[in-house]
């Protein structure tokens, strides 16, 4: 029996926070950097947005820290970038900023795509705990993300093999049926050979019960159709001749192979009648 193996969507034991820090001021750079390494996270420096770009493609943080005012690429630009980027679809963006704090700097930051604005100055142990936070958000989006992905996998695994399993039984039944059809037609072809065959044809069942006998055969023992079919030997012949008829067929059922024996199935001292008798078992 065909099995599917389930998604393992269980979680898995966090690994290191990893941020990229942006910020063109080396001391805000070197400050940022020495709070979260001693948070324990694992951290990389950036001075430029498009250093922020590079390292993002090929790091892939959990966070970017982005100063908001750089002196290429401004953080802003930075995020929308990150954000159209399906391969960073799990990297999540703080806009950091000392200069635009207004209410309207910080709409236009989390419009951009970013998934927090934080103003300075901004106490340290604040700025951890907001980082935590979007760590933790940040962790339980990528693992829904990759469940859902494996979902889907599975979901279209499970379809194919349905469309494979369908083919396979649509096949099977075709054959099925072509197989139903010429034993059908090979079963027509024996019944018109024995009811036209010019010898006595008969066949028993498993208890020694007539169930058929062609019209030669029925003309020669002077038996009706209705009257042969279901009944043995013992009911149509004497009891002496149906005895030595079921010793025939039993020793034909027992070794499996045709016999010939001459029968005498006589009714009568004036009218004897012997035949020869081909014996062999059917298999269904």
């Amino acid at each position: 029996m065909d099995s599917i193996a389930a998604p393992n969507i269980e979680a898995t034991a966090p690994t290191t926070p990893r941020l990229l820090v942006v910020d063109d001021e080396p001391d805000n750079l070197e400050l940022l950097c020495r709070i979260f390494q001693r948070h324990g996270c694992e951290v990389f420096p950036a001075a430029s947005g498009t250093d922020a770009l590079r390292l993002a493609g090929e790091l892939k943080p959990d966070l970017l820290l982005l100063d908001v005012m750089l002196p290429d690429v401004n953080g802003r630009e930075v995020c929308r970038r990150i954000k159209a980027n399906p391969a960073l679809v799990d990297v999540f963006v703080a806009l950091i900023s000392s200069i635009e704090v207004s209410s309207d700097s910080k709409v236009a930051g989390l419009e951009c795509g970013a998934d927090e604005y934080i103003a300075r100055p901004i106490a340290n142990k604040e700025l951890v705990a907001r980082v935590d936070a979007l760590i933790r958000i940040q962790r339980a989006f990528t693992a829904r993300r990759l469940a859902e992905e494996r979902l889907a996998q599975l979901n279209q695994t499970l379809e194919q093999r349905v469309l494979e399993r369908t083919a396979e039984l649509a096949f099977a039944n075709e054959q099925l049926r072509a197989e139903m059809a010429a034993r059908r037609a090979s079963e027509e072809r024996f019944a018109a050979f024995m009811e036209h065959a010019p010898v006595f044809a008969w066949i028993k069942d498993e208890r020694f019960r007539y169930v058929y006998i062609n019209p030669r055969a029925r003309r020669f023992l002077k038996l009706s159709a209705d009257h042969a079919c279901a009944q043995t030997d013992f009911v149509l012949f004497p009891r002496a001749h149906a005895r030595k008829i079921r010793l025939h067929d039993q020793a034909a059922l027992e070794r499996g192979t045709s016999i010939e024996v001459m029968e005498d199935v006589t009714d009568s001292a004036k009218e004897p009648r012997h035949i020869w008798v081909l014996r062999f078992p059917l298999q269904d």
